[in-house]
């Protein structure tokens, strides 16, 4: 019991120690500043007619109610482990061609739901660990375990449709892109890169990056 305590009061400590430098690099990411003024007007328009992952363009969240509740499957998930994330997270990263910047999709599961622990359906209708619009998982969705259900509450199904989503967006080659058609918005992608950057100085891993 007390080791338990122990491990608890470190995993704890260390996730106030992460938080703090996501913070900190949050506020700190003029690289990231930069690329963004070079997404051109007319790259950005074309991006924001296609559907984000998570939401926004002119479908409405009835709409998006309607598709969750006849269209797609939105079970509940059995309770999936922190470090089981992790791997699905760097497995679905090697699946779709980023493998070494495996910590960019896990930022995004950060940043989305902290790794399963808010996967609830947002004001937008968006639902699941990677917080999908009902409509997008409809033709994006991905049967990532095998058991032939595409289920959109599910780490093992949610992770590698997020891989594909962000492949199909333009990664490994450009990330600001790929961020920026999985949420129209330049904080997001600030925040993801910001948090993967954390994640990776974290590993001490010097292969990739920096991320800004």
């Amino acid at each position: 019991m007390r080791e338990q305590r122990v491990v608890t009061t470190d995993l704890r400590r260390r996730e106030q120690a992460l938080d703090e430098s996501i913070d900190r690099l949050s506020n700190n990411n003029a690289r990231t500043e930069a690329r963004l003024h070079k997404l051109e007007a007319a790259e950005r328009t074309r991006i924001q007619k296609s559907p984000a992952a998570t939401g926004g363009g002119e479908v409405g969240s009835g709409y998006e109610r309607e598709v969750a509740r006849d269209e797609i499957v939105a079970s509940a998930a059995e309770p999936t482990s922190r470090e089981r994330y992790m791997e699905l997270y760097k497995t679905s990263a090697e699946t779709y061609g980023f493998g070494p910047d495996w910590y960019i999709l896990a930022a995004v599961g950060k940043v989305e739901s902290n790794h399963g622990q808010n996967p609830g359906t947002s004001y937008a209708g968006a639902m699941g660990p990677m917080q999908f619009m009902p409509s997008t998982w409809e033709t994006s969705g991905v049967d990532g375990n095998g058991d032939g259900v595409a289920n959109v509450m599910d780490p093992e199904d949610a992770i590698p449709a997020a891989a594909r989503y962000l492949k199909a967006g333009g990664a490994p080659q450009d990330w600001y892109r790929a961020l920026y058609s999985y949420n129209h918005a330049d904080w997001y992608v600030k925040k993801v890169l910001a948090v993967a950057e954390a994640y990776r100085r974290l590993a001490k891993d010097e292969s990739v990056g920096p991320y800004i």
